[in-house]
């Protein structure tokens, strides 16, 4: 019996297996992936996803999956299955015509979906070289009612802010996390990253898991000059202790690398993150839940410079509200060794 997709109130919050395998069989079947390896590629990347591919820790035998790296295994194992001749002895001799392959992937899906509004199962590529590639698989947004208020007026030459979801607290965290894991040769590097911080206590069991956070953070401050501050973090009054600890404990002995801040007045603050990196752009991913009722919130990522000017400037003026803190202190304070530096709550829960 052929696979039945759910109806939208009765779907799991990803995706299944047997979701998932109906619709790449059906994108393989369809034109737009007929051309050389095109159907090849993308059932090669949603298997070694399933089995892992992905996930940390990378080490000899599992090399951290770069766009570059993944291509190379790719062209590997399609020449052997199909019993051709190996010519990539490098992940830069496949380099060229791997970029063109995933380019003409992507550019087919993205015809695909556009031309199939009725697909529920959504597959997208993620086409930033530190990536690898991964298979972005989602449902596509159940439709709701839209009350039609006319067009909107907007200035003459502007275009929307290009901004997407990566997920919940936790896929941010997972997302965060490859950044900070980035391999040698991405461009571009991650220099610099600066964060703000308040939880207040949850209403929701949304815990965030932190695995493998604070030996990524570890290693991004490895990489980066030991007498420059590459790292900094404005606290509210109420912080997840599991993550400053994890924060503090990548930190320990790196001098100045890390610098915390405290808001010098208990003030709501929206959590957002901002990744500076090697060519002078900048990222923000913004959205991280707030203790509110209801299903964990969304955090999204842009590169948009309107955007990103708007974060950069309200962490400019946080700064300025804020003052120096020990981490040491503050989490000594939590424990009730030196309530006087303590802000009032200090939450148990996640991000």
């Amino acid at each position: 019996m052929p696979f039945q997709m759910p109806p939208p109130g009765n779907r799991p919050r990803k995706p299944g297996k047997s979701a998932v395998d109906a619709q790449i069989a059906k994108l393989s079947r369809h034109e737009l992936f007929q051309g050389e390896k095109r159907a090849d590629l993308l059932n090669f990347l949603v298997r070694i996803q399933r089995e892992g591919r992905y996930e940390h820790p990378f080490n000899e035998h599992k090399p951290a999956a770069t766009g570059k790296r993944i291509l190379f295994e790719f062209y590997k194992e399609w020449a052997r299955d199909n019993g051709e001749r190996d010519e990539w002895q490098t992940p830069d001799d496949s380099e060229e015509r791997g970029k063109k392959l995933i380019g003409e992937l992507a550019k087919a899906l993205e015809e695909y979906y556009e031309k199939n509004k009725g697909d529920a199962v959504i597959v997208r590529i993620k086409r930033g070289r530190g990536e690898g590639y991964e298979p972005e698989i989602t449902w596509r947004p159940e439709s709701a009612p839209i009350l039609s208020v006319g067009p909107l007026p907007m200035a003459d030459g502007l275009e929307p802010v290009d901004c997407s979801c990566i997920g919940n607290n936790n896929a941010a965290v997972q997302y965060l996390t490859r950044r900070f894991r980035s391999s040698p040769d991405e461009e571009p590097k991650l220099i610099a990253f600066r964060d703000t911080h308040v939880r207040p206590e949850r209403l929701i069991p949304d815990h965030v898991r932190y695995t493998g956070m604070q030996s990524a953070f570890g290693e991004f401050l490895r990489r980066t000059d030991a007498e420059t501050t590459v790292a900094t973090m404005i606290l509210g009054w109420e912080i997840d202790k599991e993550y400053v600890r994890a924060m503090q404990s990548a930190a320990a002995g790196r001098g100045d690398q890390l610098k915390c801040f405290r808001l010098r007045e208990a003030a709501p603050i929206l959590n957002f993150i901002l990744l500076d990196y090697s060519d002078l752009s900048t990222e923000v991913l913004f959205g991280w839940g707030q203790g509110k009722p209801g299903p964990p919130g969304a955090v999204f990522r842009s590169k948009d410079t309107r955007l990103v000017n708007e974060f950069n400037e309200f962490y400019e003026q946080l700064l300025l509200f804020s003052e120096r803190v020990s981490l040491e202190a503050l989490l000594e304070g939590a424990h009730g060794n030196n309530a006087g530096s303590a802000p009032p709550g200090l939450a148990s829960g996640g991000r």
